[in-house]
C-alpha cells in the first residue's frame, strides 16, 4: 500500500506520495473486543473520534488509526481527512518541540519516525447491511493513520499520564514541567506567526523524567487540523486564556508583541483545566488504559 509521510521544512508540512506497496498485518475481529471496553483481542481502545487496533509492518508492531464511523456516507472522506490532519499535527509538533529547544538553547535556558498515512490497494468488504449484523472487518476504510506501538510489557512500571491543557482551555500549570509545556504552546503561537497553536497537550512522564507528548490538537487560522480545530477562534480563547510564566519571560515569548499570547494575561477564566494526573496509566492486556501516538520530549 502506498504511504503519505510527512516531512517538515521550515514549518511547512508537505504530504510525499510513496509509490512503494508493503504488507500490513491488521487484527482480525478486534471489532467484537469494543464494547469490553479492554485491550485485547488486538483492539487497543477509542476515543471521542477514533479507534485503535494493533497491526504488524514487517517485524514492527504499530497502531493503526481510524475514524470511529458516525453512520454517514461521507465517512470515507472524513476519515481520509482527519487521518492526514492527525500526520501533519505529529510532524508539526515535533517541528515546534525542536524549535522550542532552538529557543531555550538561545537564551540559555537550561531546562517521526515510522509514522504514516496509507492505503489500501484492493478491494475492502462491505459493511454489514444492518447495524444489528456482526462487523467482521479488519479495516473500516482504505486510508489508516499508523504510529509506532508503545507496548505496555515494554515500559518500566512510574509512567504517570498528565493532561496539561484541554482543546480549548490554555494550561494554567504551576509545576516544573506544566510551566514549561505552557511555554512550549505560546512558543508554538510566535514560531508559526500568529497562524496557529498547539493544544490539548498531555502525555506521559518517565521516571527519568523524559515526557512523551501524545494526541495532540491544533488551533489554527485556516481551521483546518481536524476534527477539534476551531479556528481563529480558537486561537483567540488561547490568547485570551494565557497567562506568562517563568519560562515564557525567560525565552522572550512574553515581548512579542505580534503574536501577543501575553496579554490575555488569564482575563478568561479558566473552568475544568487543572492538571489531571495518573499513576500508573500502563496497564497489562486485558486491562484498560489508552496508547497513543505522539513525540518524546527531553
Amino acid at each position: 500500500m502506498s504511504a503519505e509521510i510527512a516531512e517538515k521544512l521550515d514549518g511547512e508540512v508537505r504530504l510525499i506520495s510513496d509509490p512503494r506497496t508493503e504488507t500490513i498485518l491488521v487484527a482480525k475481529d478486534w471489532q467484537q473486543y469494543i464494547a469490553g471496553g479492554l485491550r485485547e483481542g488486538g483492539y487497543i481502545g477509542k476515543g471521542y473520534s477514533k479507534f485503535a487496533f494493533e497491526g504488524r509492518l514487517g517485524t514492527i508492531p504499530v497502531a493503526i488509526f481510524q475514524m470511529r464511523p458516525i453512520g454517514d456516507p461521507s465517512d470515507r472522506d472524513l476519515n481520509q481527512r482527519d487521518m492526514i490532519a492527525e500526520l501533519r499535527i505529529l510532524a508539526l509538533g515535533q517541528y515546534f518541540l525542536d524549535a522550542f529547544y532552538r529557543r531555550v538553547k538561545a537564551y540559555h535556558v537550561k531546562g517521526l519516525p515510522g509514522t504514516f498515512v496509507g492505503q489500501v490497494t484492493s478491494e475492502l468488504p462491505p459493511p454489514p447491511a444492518s447495524i444489528a449484523d456482526k462487523d467482521t472487518r479488519s479495516l473500516l476504510y482504505d486510508m489508516f493513520l499508523a504510529a509506532p506501538l508503545l507496548e505496555t510489557r515494554d515500559i518500566e512500571p512510574g509512567y504517570k499520564e498528565v493532561k496539561y491543557s484541554g482543546t480549548d482551555c490554555a494550561g494554567q500549570n504551576t509545576d516544573t514541567l506544566g510551566v514549561a509545556i505552557d511555554a512550549f504552546a505560546h512558543h508554538t503561537l510566535v514560531d508559526s506567526q500568529g497562524t496557529l497553536v498547539f493544544v490539548d497537550l498531555q502525555g506521559l512522564i518517565k521516571l527519568s523524567g523524559k515526557f512523551v507528548i501524545y494526541d495532540p490538537q491544533i488551533q489554527s487560522l485556516e481551521g483546518s487540523a481536524g476534527f477539534y480545530d476551531k479556528g481563529k477562534a480558537g486561537i483567540d480563547t488561547f490568547i485570551k486564556q494565557h497567562t506568562c510564566n517563568g519560562v515564557c519571560r525567560a525565552l522572550g515569548l512574553d515581548k512579542e508583541s505580534k503574536y501577543p499570547a501575553a496579554e490575555g494575561r488569564g482575563k478568561t477564566p479558566v473552568v475544568g483545566c487543572s492538571s489531571v494526573s495518573v499513576e500508573n496509566i500502563f496497564l497489562p492486556r486485558g486491562q484498560q488504559g489508552p496508547l497513543r501516538h505522539g513525540f518524546p520530549s527531553e
